[in-house]
């Protein structure tokens, strides 16, 4: 009698697996430099402020959320001191979110985390291992979009 082949996990459970240790790693560096207040919806919000300030819609849109999720989230961001809230100049409707000194700290922390995980990454599947990956999941986006 021979032994079946081993089945590998589908790849959706594979890119889960991977993407929640990756985000584990980040999460607990990031709560070590004094970053322990932020979930993963308001660290998206986030970094769609580095490209400026924005009207809650705009970081509903950008996040695929709603305003009303957006905007709680917006709220608890500023009572960490992450960002700042003001009336919109154009239209006093609005409010206008920005990035606040300790958001920008977070997302320069954030890069700079990113960075060292990919360099593990390299250590551990080697320079030539991790580019073929970075090329395949790529492809693998682009084909999804």
């Amino acid at each position: 009698m021979s032994n079946p082949a081993p089945v590998s996990p589908p790849l959706l459970s594979l890119l889960s697996r991977a993407t929640e240790q990756e985000r584990r790693l980040l999460v607990g560096e990031l709560a070590a430099r004094g970053f322990d207040d932020i979930g993963l919806a308001g660290a998206r919000l986030l970094a769609r402020l580095a490209h400026g300030p924005a009207s809650i819609q705009t970081l509903a849109a950008a996040s695929g959320t709603t305003k009303q999720f957006a905007a709680r989230e917006v709220k608890k961001l500023e009572r960490a001191g992450y960002v700042s809230v003001a009336a919109s100049q154009s239209d006093g409707r609005a409010t206008s979110v920005t990035l606040s000194p300790r958001g920008s700290r977070l997302l320069a922390e954030s890069r700079k985390l990113k960075l060292a995980l990919t360099a593990r990454a390299r250590r551990r599947l080697g320079a030539r291992g991790l580019a073929t990956l970075e090329r395949l999941l790529i492809a693998l986006t682009r084909a999804a979009d």
